[in-house]
């Protein structure tokens, strides 16, 4: 019985849905409809939503130059720049989003969250990188996303020092951080956008301002930002030394990596759950137990249908202890370097989800050759190329995700797959 209702479900899914087929461009948002769109530029991180009542939200802009081969001297080998070198991956999230803007937002972003200052995320700075002649600031990333495209709130994690991590003392998080600063200064002058701090549990930051009231069943929490983690009840908690601590640490063994001072989020639409992280990890706990900031946050999360892999699924994060919680149906990973994603994160999704699908923005020929060499099958995965999308049926119920070609920005469809959420 319970599987004539589902497919009586999935029949009536399709009926409403938005026509979407593979092999054409994909239709736009529809009231009612929570979107989540992986902007895939091939260098960093990009999360573009509509909620239901067609509310804007950005979440990080990746911005590195597409020239740049070492990246801010990593030193690994990188993914083909999309949809191509010639250009920058902040017009590439430009362009995307102004396509699929929904005509009720005016032309503007509702909201944008930046989880943590690393260039992958916010953009990186470069000799020859192009001024603002009015700001003063350096384009690149959200700097660049947020002069052409109005936005009215930003949050983030708050002032560089006010929790000091192993990037905040010198070399280029310091710089970028004054970059970013130049750019809201200029933004708020322009546009009126105001800059906020995120705080861990609130339920108020992220909301619907055309018609919530259509929509009672969704909501964003703020799960975490800049150490604190929701407690589950009325507050936000902190397991990382005083600042002042910090500052003494500073660079020193037991520093707080920037990634673990993320903001991240807890999406909810109905029976739909999705999961957000930022650059969330656990490295070094057996030393440093504070260095863990997943485990706290599984204390307050439960079942989800889907999440963003935090830090790009590399190593030393999505620990057993969140995955076993989130058990994740689908999971979207922002891949693009040869070490994206790592093989022992990729089983540990797998050992918590036997039937997951896992996507990847890209997956190059270098990860493809480590992720065999250590017994993951990744022929198996959903996709492994392109913007990810998902599309959440009002209600939260059922949803559909989409691979789209990122080899051009026509926005063509190459897969669609559909599924009803569980009852969490």
């Amino acid at each position: 019985m319970k599987r004539l209702i589902g497919l009586a479900m999935m029949l009536a899914f399709i009926a409403c849905a938005p026509e979407d087929k593979v092999g054409k461009v994909m239709s736009g948002w529809q009231e009612g409809w929570f979107e989540i769109h992986s902007i895939n530029t091939g260098r960093g991180e990009c999360f573009f939503y509509i909620l239901p009542d067609g509310t804007t939200l950005l979440v990080d802009a990746a911005g590195a130059n597409p020239m740049d081969e070492e990246l801010e001297g990593h030193g690994y080998p990188l993914a083909p720049a999309k949809p191509s070198a010639d250009i920058t991956s902040s017009q590439v999230i430009v362009d995307y989003i102004r396509h699929f803007l929904p005509e009720v937002s005016g032309g503007k972003l509702d909201y944008a969250v930046l989880t943590h200052y690393h260039g992958d995320h916010m953009g990186i700075l470069e000799k020859g990188m192009p001024v603002h002649e009015e700001g003063g600031f350096v384009i690149s990333g959200i700097t660049d996303v947020g002069s052409q495209i109005p936005v009215g709130v930003v949050y983030d994690r708050g002032d560089l020092m006010d929790r000091p991590s192993k990037n905040s003392f010198a070399g280029a998080t310091p710089k970028r951080y004054g970059n970013y600063l130049k750019y809201l200064e200029w933004s708020a002058e322009a546009y009126g956008t105001e800059r906020r701090t995120a705080v861990a549990g609130a339920l108020d930051e992220i909301r619907m301002l055309h018609s919530p009231e259509a929509y009672t069943s969704f909501s964003v929490r703020t799960l975490a930002s800049n150490g604190n983690v929701w407690d589950g009840k009325s507050g936000n908690v902190s397991r990382l030394p005083s600042t002042d601590e910090l500052m003494v640490i500073g660079k020193d063994k037991g520093c707080v990596p920037e990634n673990i001072l993320s903001v991240a989020h807890h999406f909810k639409y109905g029976d739909f759950d999705w999961f957000t992280g930022g650059d969330c990890q656990y490295i070094r706990r057996e030393q440093f137990g504070y260095l863990d900031i997943e485990t706290p946050i599984a204390e307050v999360m439960g079942k989800v249908e889907g999440m963003k892999a935090s830090h790009h699924s590399t190593k030393g994060t999505n620990s057993n202890e969140l995955l076993s919680v989130l058990r994740p149906d689908f999971v979207i990973a922002g891949t693009w370097k040869d070490i994206h994603p790592n093989h022992a994160t990729v089983k540990r999704f797998f050992k918590a989800s036997p039937d997951l699908d896992f996507y990847t923005t890209n997956l190059t020929e270098g990860a493809k050759v480590l992720l065999a060499e250590e017994g993951v099958d990744w022929t198996t995965f959903a996709g492994t190329q392109g913007h990810i999308v998902v599309k959440v049926a009002p209600g939260g119920r059922e949803y559909k995700i989409l691979v789209l070609d990122d080899s051009d920005q026509e926005y063509r469809v190459k897969s669609i797959s559909q599924s009803v959420a569980s009852d969490n």
